[in-house]
């Protein structure tokens, strides 16, 4: 990889960090700029905005997360309601939960970008969710389930906030186990 790509590199890994720690608006590019000791005017040479350093970023993380749905799907040692439940757990409680949440209160500057990148990647993921509850031979229908499963991860993960971080995982387990009951999967 040549310099250019491993500095830009870098700016996408710190400003990951950043983002998830200190959401879009706590996150400045002189922050990124010192994490990473690039010249802030060298940041604007790889990325035009901090806008466009977000949508790249989140690009990435939907990316991975899809990479990381994809291994669960087809990881035979898991049983179909063990994969399901992985999938859940992995929005909820992986380390780039924080940056996917970000994305369900897009910021005003690429809200577009925002809302169009999470809902081909949720389209993409509906497809893993239906094999699944076909399998599982889940009753209700397929787009339905697919809602509520989506519905009940964003209300998870949007209250995260409002928990301590000894009880969030209690409450993302209730949640599962509230979708188990709906779905009647146990």
């Amino acid at each position: 990889m040549s310099k250019h790509g491993l500095t830009k590199e870098r700016i996408i890994t710190a400003s990951e960090d950043f983002f998830s720690k200190y959401g879009y608006y706590g996150t400045s590019m002189s922050d990124i700029s010192k994490a990473t000791g690039v010249q802030k005017s060298s940041l604007y040479s790889h990325f035009d905005s901090k806008e466009q350093l977000f949508l790249k970023v989140y690009q990435g993380v939907l990316d991975s997360a899809a990479a990381q749905l994809s291994n669960i799907f087809f990881d035979n040692r898991l049983s179909d309601e063990e994969k399901l439940h992985q999938m859940f757990l992995l929005f909820c409680l992986s380390e780039t939960a924080d940056i996917l949440r970000i994305g369900l209160h897009p910021n005003p500057e690429c809200q577009e970008q925002t809302t169009e990148i999470l809902l081909k990647f949720e389209e993409n993921f509906k497809t893993l969710l239906i094999g699944l509850f076909k399998r599982l031979c889940v009753t209700k229908a397929d787009d339905d389930c697919c809602e509520v499963f989506f519905f009940l991860l964003n209300g998870v993960m949007i209250k995260k906030d409002n928990y301590r971080k000894d009880e969030y995982p209690q409450k993302v387990e209730l949640a599962w186990n509230a979708f188990c009951q709906w779905t009647k999967i146990k």
